[in-house]
């Protein structure tokens, strides 16, 4: 008699042309899909977190003051690129994340512009400027410069967002002083 707990075996003749030989419990392209789908869910999941991580910075156009952030401004005064109460007309930061990895600011009298990596936080008065250009680019992937030629001798650049075309703006507002004063050459 069997054992009522022992499983029933059913034994196949080793000539049966219909029982396929069993080598391995997955053939080899299915090892090759799940590593594929492995590397596409680690990319995206990398891209993913790249947008979140990029989404709490700054923006990517030109501020009008109007619309800029109070600790963006904040940051600004504690580096004291302005003064509490000043009017900032345009702010560009062109950080990923924090502003103080590099921004540039005009108000109604001043440039202040704040370049970590250069080693550079200034402010321009406008009667230091002897003549300022304008290069800008249109396209989507590169922002704009802005030349300031100052009365030393020296220059100064920095860029700004053409989104919205507030380049333009940001470079009016900015007013060269001075017998070398011109406009920007639009290149």
């Amino acid at each position: 008699m069997r054992d009522e707990y022992e499983p029933m075996r059913y034994a196949l003749p080793a000539d049966d042309p219909y029982t396929p030989a069993r080598r391995g419990w997955m053939p080899w392209w299915g090892w090759l899909l799940v590593l594929i789908g492995a590397v596409v869910l680690l990319c995206c999941g990398g891209i993913v977190g790249f947008v979140i991580y990029a989404a709490g910075g700054p923006d990517i156009a030109v501020y009008p003051g109007s619309r800029l952030p109070t600790a963006y401004r904040s940051s600004a005064e504690r580096l004291g690129l302005v003064e509490p109460g000043e009017t900032i007309r345009f702010y560009y930061s062109d950080a990923l994340r924090d502003v103080e990895d590099g921004f540039v600011l005009v108000t109604e009298d001043h440039v202040a512009v704040h370049d970590p990596e250069a080693g550079m936080s200034r402010v321009i008065r406008f009667d230091e400027i002897d003549a300022a250009r304008l290069r800008q680019d249109t396209s989507f992937l590169f922002d704009s410069s802005i030349v300031l030629e100052l009365s030393d001798g020296t220059e100064v650049d920095f860029l700004v967002s053409s989104e919205q075309d507030r380049d333009q703006d940001f470079y009016e507002a900015i007013e060269p002083s001075g017998p070398g004063a011109s406009g920007g050459d639009g290149s």
